[in-house]
């Protein structure tokens, strides 16, 4: 019989490209030195596909892969310097996955990437590496009336123009995705501050579906036996220093990343939303209770700002 699968109520790094300069890694693997990116000189940045085609893959497991290059890169005072860089992404928690990276599961982060023999380097300065296109996700169980609801609620409020970048683009299910409900604003490569990526989609459909054959591999290898049904999934990508430093965070590192307090992550999506749907902030008054916690204020604020915006009681809302 299958296990519920546990999910934490709160917001966590999924994925995030990480930048070591390479004086500071002992390259145990000296074939990576073949695997030279070029940043494209107009733009800075490296097309994802590019990336894949000549960065080098690693195993992890069956369906876990990553993938390490060497990119040269332009500092801010003209100075050229390489750059180990890392795609890391959640899949190399495994069983652990959904739990997005945190504190308490870094160590084994780190323990599988040094397994993989590519390089070598130590916690410290693993921990203090700098990170771009971060992505933090946040899941939730929902059901499919619930969800599509949810689909519809946020195409009500999206703004409307005709700039590129804004506006929605809609998941439709197929047959090898029937549960392929959901909207992406913005496209993750594309994505600036004022125009930031954002999605909303249904994992268990990615999961289960045999549209994405990865996906469908990973779940078989790790959640065969964990009832993974009615998982919604938010997620959102902060693209560099300069975007972050718009969000309010100024550490960039793992270690930095990982010691953002809820409040902090949340603002990152509140921010993220605001460029997109077009909902008026309305302000609520303080509780009665002067003796609410700061996390029971902030419940109370949105249960408030959530009843008054929406046609929804206060038990629909906590549901």
């Amino acid at each position: 019989m299958k296990h519920k699968l546990s999910l934490s109520d709160i917001i966590s790094l999924d994925s995030l490209k990480l930048r070591i300069p390479l004086i500071q890694v002992s390259l145990k693997d000296k074939g990576l030195l073949d695997h030279l990116i070029e940043v494209n000189s107009s733009t800075g940045e490296v097309n994802p596909e590019y990336y894949k085609r000549k960065a080098k893959e690693y195993t992890i497991s069956d369906s876990v892969k990553i993938r390490i290059g060497i990119q040269n890169v332009v500092t801010s005072k003209g100075l050229h310097t390489e750059q180990l860089i890392v795609l890391l992404n959640t899949k190399i928690l495994g069983s652990r996955y959904f739990e997005g990276f945190t504190k308490d599961n870094i160590d084994l982060v780190y323990n599988n990437l040094m397994s993989l023999g590519a390089f070598w380097i130590s916690k410290q300065e693993f921990l203090s590496s700098s990170c771009t296109d971060i992505d933090f996700k946040f899941d939730q169980r929902m059901t499919l009336n619930n969800y599509k609801k949810t689909i519809q609620d946020f195409k009500d409020v999206t703004k409307q123009s005709r700039v590129n970048g804004v506006g929605y683009k809609e998941y439709r299910p197929t047959k090898d995705n029937p549960l392929n409900f959901g909207l992406q604003y913005n496209d993750r490569d594309k994505a600036t501050a004022s125009k930031p990526f954002f999605k909303i989609y249904h994992k268990t459909g990615e999961f289960k579906g045999t549209s994405i054959r990865n996906s469908n591999e990973f779940c078989s290898e790790y959640f065969a036996n964990v009832d993974i049904s009615d998982v919604v999934r938010l997620e959102t990508t902060i693209k560099n220093k300069r975007h972050a430093e718009l969000l309010g965070i100024k550490d960039v590192t793992i270690n930095g990343l990982l010691s953002l307090t809820e409040k902090e992550k949340i603002r990152v999506f509140r921010k993220t939303l605001s460029k997109h749907l077009d909902i008026e902030v309305k302000k609520i008054n303080k509780p009665m209770n002067d003796n609410l916690s700061p996390e029971q204020l902030i419940n109370y604020n949105c249960l408030m700002y959530l009843m008054q915006s929406t046609n929804f009681d206060a038990q629909t809302i906590i549901e």
